[in-house]
């Protein structure tokens, strides 16, 4: 195999490259991330949890073992392809709303009411993480691939009732619930309107409507 292919001796510079690249969508800039672990090829190769070179990388940061004797738990967390997927992570959190926007632009080849249901059910698991801009974001693209989705509105009017203290998006929460409602009177946003409703006049000043919807 690979390390027997590796001549013995001094340690030798070396290190460990995974790179991802990642586009928004077909005909757009290709962004390029690159995982990298510095480390040394040892005299010999050691280890015996090994996968293809791993016996004959020894990472800086791996206390002296190489990637052969480390478990794989220790491994993944100092690995050049967790590294690569930390860079892609960040740079699709920090550029959301410019990646969904480009995203958009992309023809859409599977049915819009499966891909919104993917949306919202992505927009819950932020919500309850506390990524509630996140969480907004996922409510709002699903809301605008598919318009007749009432959880998407439904979903889009809870995240804005708990992270904004503006009348105008306390409007725009309003706005959404109420459409969720029409949509689907019997469903899942009626259920919670009344405690909905009283959150978002609240956030309206609207006190008096307030506790009469909590009533």
């Amino acid at each position: 195999g690979l390390p027997g292919l590796v001549p013995s001796g001094e340690p030798r510079g070396a290190h460990a490259r995974c790179t991802f690249g990642f586009t928004p969508r077909p005909g757009a800039p290709v962004k390029i991330f690159h995982g990298i672990v510095e480390g040394v090829v040892p005299p010999q190769p050691r280890g015996d949890n090994a996968f293809g070179w791993d016996p004959v990388f020894q990472p800086t940061e791996g206390g002296g073992l190489t990637f052969a004797e480390m478990s794989a738990e220790a491994k993944n967390n100092i690995s050049h392809r967790r590294r690569a997927v930390d860079l892609l992570k960040d740079y699709l959190m920090s550029n959301l709303d410019a990646v969904l926007s480009e995203m958009k632009l992309a023809p859409v080849d599977v049915d819009a009411a499966a891909a919104a249901k993917v949306l919202v059910d992505q927009g819950w698991e932020s919500t309850d993480a506390g990524r509630l801009e996140e969480a907004r974001a996922r409510f709002a693209e699903a809301a605008a691939l598919a318009p007749e989705c009432s959880r998407a509105h439904m979903g889009l009017a809870y995240v804005l009732c708990r992270s904004s203290q503006l009348p105008e998006e306390a409007e725009e929460a309003e706005a959404a619930y109420r459409r969720a409602v029409q949509l689907d009177p019997e469903g899942e946003a009626s259920a919670s309107a009344a405690n909905t409703l009283a959150n978002i006049l609240e956030v309206k000043g609207d006190s008096a409507g307030a506790e009469e919807a909590y009533r």
